[in-house]
């Protein structure tokens, strides 16, 4: 899908800066949640840290104002799907409408302060095709205006034994890892 309304930011080294003060909150925020109830659910990973470090690290466009999380180098439309590392669990959800190029996967490690990235060249149209349930497929639930769920990373990454693009320290600010690390400094 090409992104017609182009409202777009994009973000460099310095930028990072305050990613890394916004993820300290997020971190210390979650921290302070399991300290006063561990079995509370941890806060889900704010959209500004994980769409803005994916676009760094791919030099993509953030979209604000218009569809989809990130526009591409090719124009087309990019969803972002992050998840909390806590037990290797994900449940991404899709919304009924959503319409993208490429599906880009996203993992969090608030333990070592890391984000690992995953670009899938998976589009909506693929995605559809995804089994949810024993009789539904993610198109069969979004034609019933349902989100369809389901594990990305079990799915997808697991059972194609995907290597990551990027593993980022979001301390550091530095790319520590991953297929695609040689050819971004």
């Amino acid at each position: 899908m090409k992104n017609k309304r182009k409202k777009y930011t994009e973000y460099n080294k310095k930028d990072l800066i305050q990613i890394r003060k916004i993820y300290k909150s997020f971190k210390q925020c979650n921290t302070y949640i399991k300290e006063f109830d561990e079995n509370e659910r941890m806060l889900n990973t704010p959209i500004v840290i994980s769409e803005t470090l994916v676009a760094y690290l791919y030099g993509y466009k953030r979209n604000t104002g218009c569809p989809g999380d990130l526009t591409n180098k090719h124009g087309l439309i990019v969803e972002v799907k992050t998840a909390l590392v806590t037990k290797r669990k994900d449940l991404s959800s899709f919304s009924p409408s959503a319409k993208f190029s490429d599906l880009c996967y996203a993992e969090l490690d608030l333990d070592n302060d890391t984000l690992t990235v995953w670009e899938l060249g998976l589009s909506s149209n693929d995605i559809e095709k995804i089994k949810v349930s024993q009789v539904d497929t993610v198109k069969d639930q979004k034609n019933g205006r349902r989100r369809p769920r389901f594990s990305i990373r079990k799915t997808i990454i697991e059972s194609d034994n995907l290597e990551p693009d990027y593993i980022f320290n979001i301390k550091n600010l530095k790319i520590i890892g991953g297929k695609l690390c040689k050819n971004k400094s």
